[in-house]
């Protein structure tokens, strides 16, 4: 009787044991799936970034050639101005 008893607590325990290994994968596959989430949203925010970057240099590029241009423009007036006057 003590060996149907003592096998019905291992069975017991081995079961327990199952229950917490089974939850902790669910718990692991529940937290790989948040990551990979998360790691999409990453990249797609890198990306959006890096382009965002890229029109910003762009702009700027404009921006410094309108004001060369500019700058050269006063700069001939001034020598005209000085050429005349």
């Amino acid at each position: 009787m003590t060996d149907t008893t003592d096998n019905s607590q291992i069975y017991l325990l081995f079961g327990r044991l199952e229950g917490k290994v089974d939850t902790i994968i669910q718990s692991q596959t529940a937290h790989s799936s948040r990551l990979d989430k998360v790691e999409s949203k990453q990249a797609e925010h890198d990306v959006w970034r890096a382009q965002m970057e890229a029109k910003g240099n762009q702009n700027k590029g404009w921006w410094h050639a309108l004001l060369s241009i500019g700058a050269l423009g006063l700069s001939a007036l001034s020598a005209l101005k000085g050429f005349f006057f």
